[in-house]
Formats: C-alpha cells, sequence, structure tokens
C-alpha cells in the first residue's frame, strides 16, 4: 500500500481484514477501484499486508470467517464447524448438541435426555 505522506509515494503495510493489490494508495475499502484496498473473501482471514483475495488462508475447522476478518472466529457452544473455508458455523441439530467452543461436530444427546 502506498500513501502519498509527505507530497511523495510512501510504502505502508495494508492493514488487517483487507488485502492490497500492488499499486493501492488508500486503505480504504472500495471494491470497484484497484486502487483501494479490498475485503478479503468470506472463508478467509487476512492478517496486516495481505495481497491477496484469499488472504493469509482459510480459515480451519472449528473455526469461520466472515467476509474481512484478519483472525479465524472461534466457534461457540451449541454449534461446530467440520471442515475448512467456512463463512459462518452452523448450528447443531435437534438431538445433538454441543456443549465446548471449537466443536468439530455435535454430539447426540445422552439416552433419555431432550437437547
Amino acid at each position: 500500500l502506498n500513501t502519498n505522506a509527505g507530497g511523495s509515494l510512501q510504502p505502508v503495510v495494508c492493514p488487517p481484514e483487507v488485502y492490497c493489490m500492488p499499486g493501492a494508495v488508500t486503505a480504504d475499502i472500495n471494491e470497484t477501484s484497484t486502487s483501494s484496498a479490498q475485503s478479503c473473501t468470506e472463508g478467509t482471514f487476512c492478517s496486516a499486508n495481505s495481497t491477496d483475495a484469499g488472504g493469509s488462508d482459510n480459515c480451519p475447522p472449528r473455526w469461520y470467517c466472515p467476509r474481512g476478518v484478519s483472525v479465524p472466529q472461534p466457534t461457540p457452544p451449541g454449534h461446530y464447524v467440520g471442515r475448512s473455508g467456512q463463512i459462518y458455523p452452523s448450528k447443531c441439530r435437534p438431538g445433538t448438541y454441543a456443549s465446548a467452543w471449537l466443536m468439530i461436530a455435535c454430539d447426540p444427546c445422552p439416552p433419555g435426555t431432550e437437547c
């Protein structure tokens, strides 16, 4: 990312949550201009200085990445993420549960219980 500091273009690190194409001159997001920062693709995360729409990497299982995040988000109880690149966690189906954070699958309810 190049910014106009003191009348001349100066390189700076592209901020987290976005990526900057070579030649970008502003960290303001404008999806229609390659000279502006762009939101990272859903299912990926962008740490600082990302230069690709795919960001730093795909979100791993147990984590999810809505559009434009700098780090993967943890899957909360009652939900699961079983594969990489997920945008949102899936809610456990009736008859199953996930009592902890970062579940890869929901467990069946124990016999004689309802959940």
